[in-house]
């Protein structure tokens, strides 16, 4: 490897490094702003829920109650965050966020089966899946 290339080099990884650095202090930012200010985790929450409602195209009463259990779901979710902050900080034992996570979710869905339609299900769990690809919290192995 020449001089040249291994400059290139080294500039391209100084690059990346700054950019996961900015990414890193971006997120630890808005999540310490959501602690100190739990209106904007409400807003962010009711925000998901209308995006998502929109995404299917829902109206009227469904869109109502399809948002509400959205909003149930966002709610338990920052709840179960906080609890999970709180015990870190106590050194207690957090148990298994994803256990609950996937309860959640389990949950959310019963809920949304009762108001959408299979096609409309299907629609709801590819949206989703592909917020959670963005926001890079993908699951692993499937």
């Amino acid at each position: 490897m020449d001089i040249m290339t291994l400059n290139r080099t080294i500039a391209l990884l100084a690059v990346f490094a700054m950019a996961a650095g900015v990414l890193a202090a971006t997120t630890v930012y808005a999540q310490l702003r959501e602690v100190a200010d739990p209106d904007a985790s409400q807003v962010r929450i009711a925000a998901e829920a209308d995006a998502v409602v929109a995404h299917l195209k829902l109206e009227g009463e469904v869109a109502d109650k399809v948002r509400a259990v959205l909003i149930e779901r966002g709610n338990k979710i920052a709840k179960m965050r906080s609890e999970m902050r709180a015990r870190r900080g106590s050194g207690q034992q957090a148990g298994n966020m994803r256990l609950v996570a996937d309860a959640i979710t389990k949950d959310t869905e019963k809920a949304l089966a009762e108001l959408l339609s299979e096609e409309q299900l299907k629609a709801y769990s590819s949206y989703m899946k592909e917020q959670r690809a963005r926001r890079g919290r993908g699951r692993r192995g499937g």
